[in-house]
């Protein structure tokens, strides 16, 4: 590829340098910090199975968010792909002749990648609506009926992101946002009203569980009741629907959205290692479900708490409490 005299950029071509060169630049620094992501997720995935994963609601959490992981590393690489060819076409090639051929990947091989690229993400926003909706099952021991109305919404709005694929409609983009968005707010205002009621309780196992640090117990709910995830979603769509198409800072912000979908992952495991570490306190021990216990201590503990469910962490948010709780209820 040789550099050829050609005139200079128009207005609109200088234009579109600028976004694309803002564009990238924004990729690479997110990039950046989701390496950070992925690093930490997986040295504490390790700690969570060199340390033992008993429970199936464990195993199912690290599995899931391990897949969530490799399809979004998957989806940063390829949005990397293209930037040769962009600079190829604005920098180099300034008239309206085919790009020159060389190494550099053809416009239908960026297609199809990014259409692959696409449906990963389209995958991931299913997943973590999945997880919540199932965190909300574990939780519910009665009245789960109310989870038929999520579930619907999170599986139409995958449906409608797999149209979009097929040549549906563009505004199905923003409805299928909208409905995984209000799964969210419907999981996430579920799992906050089952805090509400054993709010006493709650509020002494985050309490315990963070060193009495009332920053640490904030940010154990804020995690495990999907408030960040749903707040992330609402960002990502205010931003992507945002009306003025020329304001390029929303444009370059709109990958950012990405970045606080993966903090709810990463801290959700990591929480889950600072739980099992305080479990061998013996306040800890008497909130939660010991992970490694004899057969009598699971005996004892299925006969107290009489629960047929495991919570992902492990806590019996079930287990009736005594006092004021009851008035939550």
């Amino acid at each position: 590829m040789s550099l050829r005299a050609s005139a200079p950029p128009t207005f609109g071509q200088a234009e579109m340098i600028r976004v694309i060169l803002i564009e990238e630049v924004v990729e690479l620094i997110l990039m950046f910090f989701y390496g950070m992501q992925v690093v930490l997720f997986f040295y504490s995935m390790a700690a969570s199975v060199k340390k033992g994963i008993s429970t199936r609601n464990q195993k199912i959490l690290l599995c899931t968010y391990a897949l969530t992981f490799v399809l979004a590393t998957f989806r940063e690489i390829t949005g990397l792909v293209p930037f040769p060819r962009y600079i190829n076409l604005l920098f180099l090639q300034y008239d309206s002749s085919p790009p020159a051929d060389g190494p550099l990947p053809s416009w239908d091989a960026l297609e199809k990648l990014g259409n692959i690229s696409t449906v990963s993400c389209f995958v991931e926003i299913f997943l973590n609506d999945g997880l919540l909706i199932w965190r909300a099952y574990s939780l519910l021991q009665s009245k789960k009926w109310i989870l038929i109305l999520p579930c619907l919404m999170s599986i139409t709005s995958f449906i409608m992101f797999l149209g979009i694929l097929t040549h549906f409609p563009g505004y199905l983009f923003l409805v299928a946002q909208i409905l995984s968005f209000g799964a969210n707010v419907v999981i996430t205002s579920l799992i906050g009203h089952v805090y509400w009621v054993h709010r006493k309780y709650m509020k002494v196992l985050f309490h315990e569980a963070n060193h009495q640090s009332k920053v640490g117990s904030i940010l154990s709910i804020l995690v495990t009741t999907g408030v960040i995830l749903s707040v992330a979603r609402m960002i990502y769509i205010i931003i992507d629907f945002y009306p003025d198409p020329s304001s390029y800072a929303f444009s370059a912000l709109k990958s950012i959205y990405f970045g606080f979908e993966f903090i709810h992952p990463t801290l959700t495991i990591v929480l889950l290692n600072i739980e099992r570490d305080l479990q061998q306190h013996s306040i800890i021990k008497s909130l939660f479900l010991p992970i490694h216990s004899s057969k009598n201590d699971e005996k004892s503990a299925a006969s107290t708490q009489n629960r047929p469910w495991e919570s992902i962490f492990a806590v019996p948010i079930g287990k009736s409490d005594s006092g004021g709780d009851s008035e939550g209820s």
